[in-house]
């Protein structure tokens, strides 16, 4: 069973546990870029309209596989604080960092997206999906995003993360909706043993599937590209 094929499971599985907040107004956002995967399949699954919300970590200099935060379209961020001090990065270091980030998001979100507008989740329901989430940075920085952008309520969807991770971002949510909870997730890589490839070029096709007001279709998997 490859990446893909995987993350659509999970979606259709995370999809049955979310029913019962698929209010008519309700949108889905998944977090680039697997995220995106399991969001369509929750979406289609509910009829519901759904988006891309562009995540990208905040690397550490000498680590750059590893991550100190992450950033969330358009420009909302959380940190490890913690990290930050062991490594010695000061509030200079941070402000830099972050900058490119934003303007990171904001342009692959664009080249996404095309002519299109990134649908709005103001006065709206908002169920906000990622594939797992091993600290919770990514998702909260999300959360802070999509409230921000003035949804009215917002529903936390994964199919996998520590029991911690949850209960940390409860809070700030109108619920987390969590499939697995393992006492620690070292790395989504844990849960999804294979790489998922998925390009840019992908995405774009994936997103163009998707009509100006409908759900979108079920997804065949796209044409992987070099």
């Amino acid at each position: 069973m490859d990446a893909l094929t995987m993350r659509r499971i999970e979606g259709n599985k995370l999809a049955e546990a979310v029913r019962p907040y698929a209010a008519t107004d309700a949108i889905v956002l998944g977090l680039s870029r697997g995220g995106l995967i399991v969001a369509h399949e929750v979406a289609h699954v509910l009829g519901l309209p759904f988006d891309v919300l562009v995540a990208q970590r905040i690397a550490e200099p000498a680590e750059p596989q590893l991550s100190v935060g992450a950033v969330v379209e358009p420009g909302r961020f959380a940190v490890n604080r913690g990290r930050l001090r062991a490594l010695s990065l000061d509030a200079a270091w941070l402000r830099e960092a972050v900058a490119h980030n934003v303007r990171e998001v904001g342009r692959r979100g664009a080249g996404y997206r095309g002519k299109r507008q990134r649908r709005d989740p103001a006065d709206r329901q908002v169920i906000l999906v990622d594939d797992s989430a091993a600290t919770g940075l990514t998702l909260r920085a999300a959360v802070r995003a999509v409230r921000a952008m003035g949804a009215r309520e917002i529903i936390v969807a994964v199919p996998v993360a520590p029991l911690h991770v949850s209960q940390r971002l409860a809070p700030h949510v109108k619920r987390v909706i969590c499939l697995a909870t393992p006492a620690e997730l070292i790395a989504g890589g844990v849960h999804y043993p294979l790489p998922l490839e998925l390009s840019d070029d992908d995405l774009r096709d994936l997103l163009g599937l998707v009509g100006s007001s409908t759900a979108p279709p079920p997804l065949d998997p796209p044409p992987m590209r070099a």
